[in-house]
């Protein structure tokens, strides 16, 4: 992402451009800046050189400039520097993606390694996770609509959950019984700056998520799944297909009711 000849290589065949990258963690060669903000100007720039006729750029709900979180300002400055570079760009902003092999859950579920249960920042902060396939049609359908062009979309599931009865969902579809408890923000920041230090493999806790768990999801009334012809699908709907991995063998097949998939929100 930093060598645009490399990026002048990969896209001087393209009539439509998806940047979907970024990271929900820094690295000693990658900054927030650098992932969300520098490279995704980066793309718009050789983009426009190449008259590439769509770019769509991924970032978040939330993204802000004065966000307590480097992870969403550096979101919002990417999207003024995509829009700045190519006025044409769409920017679709999603909540936290849920599906198989999500990182939403698993966070959560290594979290139970840790003393007392699993921790979370803010019980209370309001949360609009939407499903991995839903982003992905809605994606797909940006690029043949015209009012897509120059527009800024927000992908978020239908339901909006508080942080913890979300966690408990979760527990509930699994069929375990973890304590769910809210962390002091101080000893929290600690704990997340150990596991950021001396991860055992990918850290699955850090700073910037901390706060970012914190806060709850701010939608500003952008355009939505259903402006893409994409109806957004409720978690319960599809939460066992890939929740039951986490599973215990013996409770494995356990047929889970329907009240009990039912999310409580």
């Amino acid at each position: 992402m930093k060598d645009k000849d490399s990026l002048r290589e990969a896209m001087k065949y393209s009539d439509v451009v998806y940047n979907l990258t970024g990271s929900h963690l820094e690295s000693k060669n990658f900054s927030f800046t650098d992932i969300h903000a520098t490279a995704a100007e980066s793309v718009a720039e050789v983009a426009s050189e190449l008259g590439v006729k769509r770019l769509i750029q991924m970032s978040c709900v939330s993204a802000d400039a004065s966000s307590p979180s480097k992870f969403l300002q550096s979101r919002a400055d990417g999207e003024q520097r995509v829009r700045a570079a190519f006025p044409d760009a769409t920017i679709v902003r999603t909540s936290d993606v849920f599906g198989p092999e999500d990182r939403l859950f698993r966070k959560w579920q290594m979290r139970k390694m840790l003393p007392g249960g699993i921790p979370i920042a803010n019980k209370d902060a309001v949360k609009w996770p939407v499903y991995s396939h839903d982003v992905g049609r809605g994606l797909a359908n940006l690029v043949e609509d015209p009012h897509a062009v120059g527009n800024t979309y927000e992908f978020v599931g239908p339901e909006a959950w508080r942080l913890e009865n979300l966690l408990k969902y979760m527990l509930r579809v699994t069929k375990e019984e973890v304590n769910v408890y809210e962390l002091n923000q101080k000893y929290f920041q600690m704990l997340a700056g150990l596991i950021e230090k001396y991860p055992l493999h990918e850290p699955f806790l850090n700073k910037d998520e901390v706060i970012r768990e914190s806060l709850s999801d701010v939608l500003e009334g952008h355009p939505g799944l259903i402006d893409v012809e994409v109806e957004p699908t409720p978690l319960g709907k599809v939460a066992i297909s890939f929740l039951r991995t986490y599973r215990r063998h013996a409770v494995f097949d356990d047929v889970i009711t329907t009240a009990e998939l039912r999310g409580a929100v």
